[in-house]
């Protein structure tokens, strides 16, 4: 209670912060505000911004200089998509992947394979290539240095005889040839292996029918007279 006006005006106002309590709340609301002196800079393809004393606008900055943005429809995007494949580069990727980034080829023309005799074992028919392996004259030479996995299947006609299957590797990509590993049957036979080849060295299959009689090696047919030659890493 108070008796007069006087009395509540002298309360209520201060010479320096009118009301003490009110000063007191409205100073705490604003310790907590931005001040419109600070500002929003742009860079890298973007353009606006200033200080907060107004509303301000960001926007990209297009063209084809550095620091500026491509439009959808900008000429340096390639990428094109159809219905089946979607992503086109990425399909040509995946198509590489899936052919084991080697080469896969049969046989072509039916080989003598006579009694005693060790021939080596052609190839001509590409089913699979790539820029890993080249091959010529029955002999595939590395391109791309890495880990290789070969496996070749040779099967001669009928009557079954024996058959001994070798796989042969120059390391040194001359003349010097080792075996890596060989297989000893009847009708069929198949040699697998996997080794770690530099650019220049070659590969061979042999055959050397040890039966007793003269066979042929049968051809065409993938899953007859064939090889994968492939890279599985670098």
């Amino acid at each position: 209670m108070v008796d007069n006006l006087n009395d509540i005006q002298a309360r209520i106002t201060d010479p320096t912060t009118g009301n003490p309590a009110l000063g007191s709340r409205v100073s705490a609301v604003e310790s907590g505000k931005v001040p419109t002196t600070r500002t929003v800079s742009t860079a890298n393809g973007l353009q606006g911004g200033g200080d907060l004393s107004a509303n301000r606008t960001i926007s990209p900055v297009y063209g084809t200089a550095a620091n500026t943005i491509a439009q959808g429809n900008d000429s340096r995007i390639t990428i094109t998509q159809d219905a089946t494949k979607g992503n086109n580069a990425l399909d040509t990727r995946v198509a590489a992947l899936e052919t084991r980034t080697g080469t896969e080829r049969n046989s072509t023309a039916a080989t003598a394979l006579n009694n005693g005799a060790q021939v080596d074992v052609p190839f001509e028919n590409s089913v699979r290539s790539s820029s890993d392996v080249t091959y010529a004259s029955s002999i595939f030479t590395i391109v791309n240095a890495g880990v290789y996995a070969i496996e070749s299947t040779v099967r001669m006609t009928a009557p079954a005889g024996t058959l001994e299957l070798n796989l042969w590797v120059s390391t040194d990509g001359g003349s010097t040839w080792r075996r890596k590993s060989g297989w000893l049957g009847g009708l069929m036979g198949t040699v697998s292996t996997t080794i770690r080849l530099a650019a220049g060295n070659k590969v061979k299959v042999t055959a050397l029918n040890t039966s007793g009689s003269n066979r042929t090696i049968e051809t065409a047919a993938e899953e007859t007279t064939h090889i994968s030659l492939y890279r599985t890493g670098g």
